[in-house]
């Protein structure tokens, strides 16, 4: 089962958007705030990260950029 990671701090948006997913048999996880992403990105290694640009604490590009150093 392939694991999909979305970053969206838009909870109804996130709901939604994570239930249509597993629909589809692929596993979510879900966060809401860019503070601890990355580190958690780093911890689950997800198939995919979907992340939103605008985020509390910090971007979904600054949060990129750190997963790809990695």
């Amino acid at each position: 089962m392939l694991h999909l990671m979305l970053v969206e701090d838009d909870l109804e948006l996130a709901e939604l958007t994570c239930e249509y997913l597993r629909n589809f048999d692929y596993e979510v996880s879900h966060l809401a705030d860019g503070a601890q992403a990355a580190e958690k990105i780093l911890a689950t290694n997800p198939d995919l990260l979907i992340l939103d640009i605008m985020l509390p604490n910090k971007s979904g590009i600054d949060i990129c950029r750190e997963v790809r150093t990695q």
